[in-house]
């Protein structure tokens, strides 16, 4: 009967020790998972962003004339899909007409780019907002940051005022997409490193407990052998 009793109170010892390990050891992971994953994401988009007024700013002047340079400006989408996991660089004008486009050699890609022009709404607000970022969802790319920004410069009013009028004017848009695949996969990769963990740590908690169970019985079998 006594022996019964041991053993049911070794087990829910165990049984304690690998839940207080395994609710640690997940709470643990998933902030410093989320932790990451939010650090990279956020490096990501500020990279992306980053590119795409690069490019908005160097296309500038190539798109404020009568007849753009087509050739400059698919110099410049060009040079920008060679940034890493850029998918799509494409370039419009003030009234949403595509000038230059550039993807990466895919079907679904170019498709996509072809199917989804720039409405006179959504530059209206770009006036305003600055940048558009919507997560999209390509066939067999997975998902992308579409990235919007405009193409614009500031015009000063030539008037002498103590109060210099400037005002915005929009010349186009630029557009880029990046695939976040690899994000995702960074994140998995980090999801799968964390299970492993778990499952170590979780391990060496059951082993630990047989050793300390074993000490304490022993020192039970002491005590009453000297009784």
């Amino acid at each position: 009967m006594i022996k019964k009793v041991k053993l049911g109170l070794n087990i829910k010892f165990i049984a304690a020790t690998c839940s207080i390990i395994l609710f640690t050891s997940i709470l643990l992971s998933y902030f410093f998972i989320d932790k990451q994953y939010q650090i990279l994401k956020d490096f990501t988009e500020n990279r992306i962003v980053a590119l795409a007024n690069s490019l908005a700013s160097s296309s500038e002047f190539a798109v404020d004339t009568s007849e753009p340079n087509r050739e400059f400006l698919y110099h410049l989408v060009k040079n920008s899909l060679k940034e890493e996991y850029v998918i799509y660089s494409v370039v419009y004008n003030s009234k949403g007409i595509l000038l230059v486009s550039e993807t990466i050699a895919n079907e679904n890609v170019e498709k996509y780019v072809k199917s989804t022009p720039i409405e006179s709404s959504l530059i209206k607000n770009l006036e305003q907002n600055k940048i558009q970022e919507d997560i999209i969802s390509i066939s067999k790319i997975g998902k992308v940051l579409d990235v919007i920004v405009p193409i614009s410069y500031t015009e000063f009013s030539s008037e002498i005022k103590l109060d210099k009028q400037k005002k915005e004017k929009m010349l186009g848009v630029v557009r880029i997409g990046l695939s976040l695949n690899e994000i995702n996969s960074q994140k998995n990769s980090m999801i799968k490193s964390a299970v492993l963990l778990t499952l170590f740590i979780l391990f060496i908690g059951i082993i630990f407990s047989f050793f300390f169970i074993k000490i304490i019985s022993k020192e039970e079998l002491s005590l009453g052998t000297k009784k």
